[in-house]
C-alpha cells in the first residue's frame, strides 16, 4: 500500500540486498532464451501483481532465501484427467467441479492419492485443491490447443 515512490525505494533497498539471487536467476533466464531486463520484471511484478494479493495464511514458510518447491505434476493423474475432458467435452470450470465430485471411485482414489503427495510437500487442503485445479486447467487447455491444430 505504498506510494509509487515509498515502494520505489524499498524495491530499490530490496534489489541492493538481494543482488546475488536476483544475478544467479538473470543468468539461469539468459541461459533459456530471456533477453529482458530481469529487474524491470521483478518490479512489475511485484508493483502490479503481487501487492494485490491478499495476504493469505498457509503451511508453507518460505525464508527470503529459501524457493519456492517446484512440485512435479501426477503423470497418472493428468493421463485420467485429460481421458475424463475428452469423454466430457464441456466448459473447463464446470468440468473440473464435475470431475473433483465424481463418484467413479478410480478418479475419487486418485484426487486422495494426489492430495496425500501434496501434503508430502507441507500444503494444506486449500492448496492442494488449487494445484489440482491447477493440473486439470493444464490438461485442459492442452487438449484445447490441440484440437485446434
Amino acid at each position: 500500500h505504498d506510494s509509487c515512490t515509498e515502494f520505489l525505494e524499498a524495491f530499490n533497498i530490496w534489489i541492493c540486498e538481494n543482488k546475488e539471487i536476483i544475478n544467479n536467476e538473470d543468468n539461469r533466464l539468459k541461459n533459456l532464451g530471456f533477453k529482458g531486463d530481469i529487474e524491470k520484471k521483478i518490479y512489475k511484478s511485484a508493483r502490479y501483481y503481487f501487492k494485490n494479493k491478499t495476504n493469505k495464511s498457509s503451511s508453507i514458510e518460505i525464508s527470503s532465501n529459501e524457493p519456492i518447491p517446484y512440485i512435479p505434476r501426477n503423470k497418472s493423474l493428468f493421463k485420467t484427467m485429460e481421458e475424463y475432458i475428452n469423454k466430457y467435452p464441456i466448459k473447463a470450470s464446470i468440468l473440473f467441479k464435475q470431475f473433483i465430485n465424481d463418484s467413479d471411485e478410480n478418479i475419487q482414489l486418485q484426487i486422495n492419492t494426489e492430495k496425500k503427495r501434496l501434503y508430502s510437500f507441507s500444503l494444506n487442503e486449500e492448496m492442494c485443491v488449487k494445484k489440482i485445479h491447477k493440473t486439470f486447467n493444464n490438461a485442459y487447455y492442452k487438449i484445447k490447443k490441440r484440437n485446434k491444430k
